[in-house]
Order: structure tokens, then C-alpha cells, then sequence
């Protein structure tokens, strides 16, 4: 009972908006305009805290902290920059529309939500298999928010581009696990949207693309063995805790899971 109310806690705070945001257009180019609003510092301590509370290693950035990572993640996956003015971010928009839109969307056809799904999940393994130029540690990426929610995709070029870099992993993570929580991440966001009966199908177009298996490994060792954690899926994603659960029990009952789950018990010895 109380793990299901701050579960509830945590989705209806990820709901109140912590940035004004706007479109705009400057010297003849698109941006989104960000600000963090008067009560972000607030709410931010609160959802970190309970964050690590949980054992989540995720956490909220504070304005400086992310005004550096929107910086450095444009520059260097789309060679683009971000400015700040004063205490505005502006932020070069991409060209398409949200995977969210896109399955929330009665006019878009199968097929086309298909190929938004496969181009959101190339985006994520350019993501994940690229370096910051001056990290010591030399670590792969990873986003920390992979919802339909935070991935654009294209029509014309057929390709996706993560945006919102306004949370991170801890540091110390190694890069698998934080991969292995962006997938988990956006498959309950992508199923969440997807009427149950195409559940399989949807994955299998997943795993079709992101095909590494000690990540997939990892995935399927949090939704069974670190419970305590899905309260950040459920609050990122946006669902119901019935909700999460029903994905939970696919995940780890669907014969196209069937060969790794016997993986994942030998991996937790």
C-alpha cells in the first residue's frame, strides 16, 4: 500500500513541469526557449531524494548541470549548439514529431509507427555507442529519460534524434546498466502506448534492432530482481502501477525472452 502510494507520489510529480518552455525563432532558425520555473530547485531535491531513497541511480540536474549536458550532447551528437542568455536556454529544434505523438496518433498506420519505433531505436544505439571527447573515463553514453516523450522522429530522413538531456546517470554506473535502464525505459514507454495484443510484435521489432544481449541480460535482471527501482520506469513513462505490472509479467513470461531468462538467474548467483 505504501509502495504503491509513492509510486503514485513520483508519477504525479514528474507531471508538474520544472521548465516554461516555448517555440521560438531567432535570426531565422526554430529553438525551444527553456526556463526553469520558481519552484524546480524544490522539486528537484524531492524527487532525487526519493530517488536515491529507492536505490535509483538517476538523478535530476540542477540549472547549471544542465544547461552543460544540453550543451555538450548537441554539440556532439548533431553538431549543433545550445546558448544560454541569462537564465534562458535556447535550444535548436529538431525537425518531426515525438514518438509519443506518433503512437498517440490514430491516423498513423501500423507500418509508420513501426518504422518510428526502429528509427528511435538506432538513434538509441548511436547514443549509446557514443563518447564524450573529454571524458577521462572515455564512457559510453547514455540519455536517463528514454521515453517516447524524449525521441523525435523524422518522416523525411526516417531517422530519430533524442533530445531533453535534463537528467543523468550516476557516474559510477557501468555504462551496461546504463544502457540496460535506458532500454527498459523505453520499451514499458512504447508497450505502454501499444494495445497488448501487438506486444510481441513490437518487441521483436525492438530486439531486432538493439540485439546486445548483456544489455537485454540487464533489463530483464532489474524488472525481476530490483523492484524497489521501477518507481522511476513508472514515473518517467507515466503509467498506472497496473500498468507497469501487466508489461512486467510479458516481459517475463513471452517465449521471446524465454532463452535469456534462464541467463538471468545464473547472472544473479
Amino acid at each position: 500500500m505504501i509502495y504503491a502510494a509513492l509510486s503514485m507520489l513520483t508519477r504525479a510529480m514528474m507531471r508538474v513541469r520544472i521548465n516554461h518552455t516555448e517555440s521560438i525563432t531567432y535570426c531565422k532558425k526554430p529553438f525551444i526557449r527553456k526556463s526553469r520555473r520558481w519552484h524546480s530547485a524544490l522539486m528537484i531535491a524531492t524527487a532525487n531524494g526519493l530517488f536515491k531513497l529507492f536505490g535509483v541511480r538517476t538523478r535530476f540536474l540542477h540549472r547549471s548541470a544542465w544547461e552543460h549536458r544540453e550543451r555538450d550532447m548537441y554539440r556532439l551528437l548533431y553538431n549543433d549548439d545550445v546558448f544560454v542568455d541569462g537564465h534562458r536556454v535556447y535550444i535548436p529544434e529538431r525537425s518531426g514529431r515525438t514518438l509519443h505523438a506518433i503512437l498517440t496518433d490514430p491516423a498513423c498506420s501500423e507500418a509508420r509507427q513501426v518504422s518510428a519505433i526502429t528509427a528511435s531505436v538506432e538513434a538509441l544505439i548511436r547514443l549509446h555507442l557514443t563518447v564524450l571527447p573529454f571524458d577521462e573515463r572515455a564512457r559510453f553514453l547514455s540519455h536517463a529519460d528514454a521515453t517516447t516523450f524524449n525521441v523525435i522522429c523524422d518522416d523525411t530522413t526516417r531517422s530519430g534524434q533524442w533530445i531533453d538531456f535534463e537528467t543523468c546517470h550516476d557516474a559510477r554506473c557501468p555504462s551496461v546498466i546504463r544502457h540496460a535502464d535506458d532500454l527498459k525505459t523505453f520499451v514499458f514507454s512504447v508497450l505502454s502506448l501499444i494495445p497488448p495484443e501487438r506486444w510481441n510484435i513490437i518487441l521483436e521489432v525492438i530486439q531486432h534492432q538493439y540485439t546486445e544481449t548483456e544489455v537485454w541480460l540487464h533489463v530483464l535482471d532489474a524488472i525481476r530482481y530490483r523492484r524497489r527501482r521501477c518507481i522511476l520506469t513508472i514515473a518517467q513513462t507515466r503509467i498506472s502501477l497496473e500498468m507497469y505490472r501487466r508489461i512486467r509479467h510479458f516481459l517475463m513470461e513471452t517465449e521471446q525472452l524465454k532463452g535469456l531468462r534462464s541467463q538471468v538467474r545464473h547472472l544473479n548467483r
